[in-house]
């Protein structure tokens, strides 16, 4: 007998962000687990409307038919639980698959379930996960009939903005899931943009912590960047045995998630220079060194420079360097999405995308905002940069980006998001770049062709040159 409007199958944030929301909107939900403990537990802190199951089958036999069945679960579970659900599925049943597969294994899937007459959508959720329960922003792959099955749910489930959903069907299978990659490597950068500017005012400016989150709350009035707003809530923290911030205890190592190394292929498959998202990662790795980075600290020479430019102009140096660093980290992460966006698989442009991150995302902030309008008003925008709205930010930044620059290089300060960001925007300003001598070093040595702006085609050029003492 059905007494369950949905199920939901792995109980991570996402999960129970929206098995709490279902239930507060009184849908009866079931949950499993591999852990049933977990799951049981959960399911009593509940109460009434979310029941937990011991096996997959009694799960799919508790749903009204057509079942409507949420993923939740990591990557690698992914195809063992759709194995195990499939002898009870209907041909009119929907999985729904928010885990962070790659895009290659989300495509087979929608592929085999419909040879199977199974309906299958893969799903991103780009929310915190703190605000999942109450609603986050939802992109979702798949065909249109599938989608409309069940886009009520999904639009409740997402956060009300501006008086519309914040929930988009992006295209065919796999476009979901690009998406959120995307977002992740943005994410990713953004967050390194945010460490630079800590790490510059707590080592040049000499910054105490609540200084320095005061300075951040600062630079954010005019940004109203979630990433940044959450530093400021954390170096705000006290531990409560030691009085001490609690940020003096946290080890200064970060972990790589999966969605952030698959924007750096998506990257290199594309051939999309994004910078800032594939520096964040290898900085990450460079973090978990530290047996290196601690031997390092003793036997590596910086020169001992004494820095007597003040705490207020350092501060207003570093907001322009932040805006700025900011600005082109979307800019390369919007021209990632513009690569792969085409008229067959997608049903919405980057600025849909970006109204959705506005919404509810952990990159949200007055520049996302911005950008849903600079794509909506120019459907041929190439580059972010190139709106006018942001290249007069970008102008009006100069000064304090590259003072911040000089600054980190003349103190021996790391900010490399901030140097990455100002190479990246001084090598799109270059109508010529010096990759002409690359590519004739290439061909010199005979690994590949050059072409020639006086005549078409590919060649090699006779680069022996006579000994000129002879």
């Amino acid at each position: 007998m059905a007494i369950n409007d949905f199920a939901i199958i792995g109980l991570s944030n996402i999960g129970r962000g929206f098995a709490l929301n279902m239930q507060g909107r009184k849908y009866s939900v079931g949950i499993y687990d591999d852990d049933y403990d977990t799951a049981s537990s959960f399911s009593a802190d509940c109460v009434s409307r979310v029941k937990a199951y011991r096996d997959i089958k009694a799960l799919i036999a508790s749903v009204s038919v057509p079942r409507k069945i949420f993923l939740c679960a990591q990557a690698d579970k992914i195809d063992g639980y759709i194995s195990a659900m499939l002898p009870f599925l209907g041909k009119s049943d929907i999985i729904i698959d928010f885990s962070e597969s790659l895009i290659a294994d989300v495509k087979k899937r929608a592929e085999d379930l419909t040879l199977k007459n199974i309906r299958y959508l893969d799903a991103a959720a780009t929310g915190p996960h703190t605000e999942l329960s109450t609603g986050t922003g939802i992109v979702v792959g798949g065909d249109d009939e599938a989608y409309n099955s069940c886009s009520r749910i999904l639009r409740q489930l997402s956060r009300e903005y501006k008086g519309f959903s914040s929930c988009i069907h992006s295209g065919l299978s796999g476009t979901a899931r690009f998406t959120k990659i995307v977002h992740d490597g943005i994410e990713a950068a953004l967050l390194q943009v945010v460490a630079d500017g800590y790490y510059m005012l707590r080592t040049l400016g000499e910054m105490k912590i609540e200084e320095i989150s005061a300075a951040l709350a600062f630079i954010n009035e005019e940004l109203n960047l979630y990433v940044l707003k959450t530093a400021v809530d954390i170096l705000e923290q006290i531990d409560e045995e030691s009085g001490d911030p609690i940020m003096d205890f946290v080890m200064d190592t970060a972990n790589v998630a999966r969605n952030e190394e698959h924007c750096i292929k998506e990257s290199f498959l594309l051939q999309v220079p994004s910078l800032n998202a594939g520096q964040a990662v290898l900085l990450k790795y460079l973090s978990a060194q530290r047996d290196q980075r601690r031997i390092s600290a003793s036997k590596l020479y910086a020169p001992d420079v004494r820095y007597e430019m003040g705490s207020i102009r350092l501060l207003d140096s570093l907001k322009d360097a932040m805006k700025a660093t900011m600005i082109i980290t979307y800019a390369q992460g919007f021209d990632l999405l513009s690569a792969k966006i085409d008229d067959d698989e997608w049903n919405y442009g980057e600025d849909e995308i970006a109204r959705v991150w506005s919404a509810a995302s952990t990159i949200r902030s007055s520049y996302v905002a911005r950008a849903q309008i600079a794509f909506n008003k120019n459907d041929n925008l190439l580059n972010l940069m190139h709106d006018e709205y942001f290249s007069n930010q970008l102008k009006s930044v100069q000064k304090g980006f590259r003072e911040i620059v000089m600054l980190s290089a003349k103190h021996s300060v790391p900010v490399p998001s901030i140097m990455s960001a100002l190479s990246y925007y001084d090598s799109m300003r270059c109508a010529v770049l010096p990759a002409n001598l690359i590519q004739s070093q290439l061909n010199y040595m005979r690994r590949d062709t050059v072409r020639r702006y006086d005549i078409q085609g590919n060649f090699n050029v006779d680069w022996v040159v006579e000994d000129k003492k002879k």
